[in-house]
């Protein structure tokens, strides 16, 4: 099985930015093998291959999170990515400016303005509150504005669960709970 998710990563990789994606991944290799092949085989291979988020909504909202995160190298790898699967760069901008609003508020406020649907705004959205993981408020508004706007639960969880590989584990989880939380009230 391990192969397969190999060989799914690998393509995974491939579609987000050409036959050589996988190149800067696999160039930390010599130092951590281990990395590398967890980055391919699950990230890739397992979370960001599933079905229920087309490939440029996950990379909006990876980048999202890596603008939130000032993850440079990784998020100028993941703007060619979703330059390369379908968005637009007023697209790639709007996302930018989002994080920047809450990472560094200047009193104006977010936003809303720009290419973005409504659910893919929303979904990046959450996607970066939850990788930040100190507004939880804003967290919960963002969640009932992705369900207002006509985004699945499902597509909630996926964009949680993708967190997990961007800001970790702990962060996916308190999303999580903002999740329950939300969805238990809308029941």
């Amino acid at each position: 099985m391990s192969a397969d998710r190999h060989e799914v990563g690998l393509r995974a990789l491939e579609r987000l930015g050409g036959p050589d994606a996988a190149a800067p991944i696999v160039a930390a290799a010599d130092i951590a093998p281990d990395l590398v092949k967890f980055a391919i085989d699950f990230a890739f291979g397992e979370v960001l291959s599933r079905p229920g988020l087309d490939l440029r909504t996950r990379e909006l909202c990876t980048v999202a999170a890596l603008s939130a995160l000032g993850a440079e190298p990784q998020l100028k790898w993941h703007v060619e990515a979703a330059l390369h699967v379908g968005a637009r760069q007023g697209e790639v901008d709007q996302v930018k400016r989002i994080a920047r609003a809450y990472v560094r508020p200047s009193g104006g406020g977010v936003d809303g303005q720009g290419p973005l649907d409504p659910v893919t705004r929303e979904l990046s959205t959450v996607a970066l509150l939850t990788a930040i993981g100190t507004q939880r408020a804003a967290l919960k508004n963002h969640l009932r504005a992705a369900l207002a706007a006509g985004a699945t639960r499902q597509q909630i969880v996926h964009v949680l669960e993708q967190m997990a590989i961007y800001a970790g584990f702990p962060a996916a989880l308190n999303g999580v709970t903002a999740a329950r939380d939300v969805f238990t009230e809308s029941a």
